[in-house]
């Protein structure tokens, strides 16, 4: 997405992030993420578990997102994108995770579609993750994500530190792919940040 359009979108949903800011401050999650090993599927088909397994990086970026978002989800999307390059471009040890948040529709068929529509690079270090509806809100709760309708969700970032110990969240609007990168890389080196 041009950087043009991605700044159009922010100020565009400028007080949609605002009202965030107020109900989503960014903070460390208190002990971590409580993995229980719920299943997922990757974009390939592949199934992984909701387990350290999938924190087996020294810090992964996790976002949200669903094919059928017009508001925040492309934001988030682009931001992914950027920090995939970067991770690629520098060889960071970072690895990036994006759950769907309708996986009704959002099957594996579906996320590669859209991965591809937008031109995002499909790397080993960047899963795109969906799975059976009950499994996935079941992640999304124990990662932070409210319930509620899909075009009314909160936007942010998680940076997990390796085995899902630590956490931090980091709101869309105020994160950029260096902060987010920088974030990542101090939990990875395990600076508090």
């Amino acid at each position: 997405m041009p950087r043009l359009l991605e700044h159009s979108i922010k100020r565009r949903f400028a007080p949609f992030f605002l009202s965030l800011a107020l109900l989503f401050p960014s903070a460390a999650l208190a002990g971590g993420i409580d993995l229980d090993g719920t299943p997922l599927v990757t974009s390939e088909g592949e199934e992984v578990r909701f387990s350290s397994e999938l924190f087996s990086a020294p810090a992964t970026v996790l976002s949200f997102t669903f094919s059928g978002c017009r508001s925040s989800c492309p934001v988030s999307d682009v931001v992914m994108s950027q920090i995939a390059e970067k991770v690629q471009a520098q060889s960071l040890d970072l690895a990036l995770v994006t759950v769907t948040i309708d996986p009704l529709n959002d099957t594996p068929d579906v996320l590669i579609r859209h991965r591809d529509k937008y031109g995002f690079p499909a790397t080993q270090t960047w899963r795109w993750l969906t799975g059976h509806p009950d499994d996935i809100a079941n992640v999304l709760q124990r990662l932070g994500m409210t319930a509620g309708p899909l075009d009314d969700h909160p936007s942010f970032f998680l940076v997990v530190g390796r085995g899902g110990v630590s956490a931090e969240s980091l709101l869309e609007e105020t994160a950029t792919p260096e902060t987010i990168i920088e974030t990542a890389q101090a939990m990875a080196a395990g600076i508090a940040h």
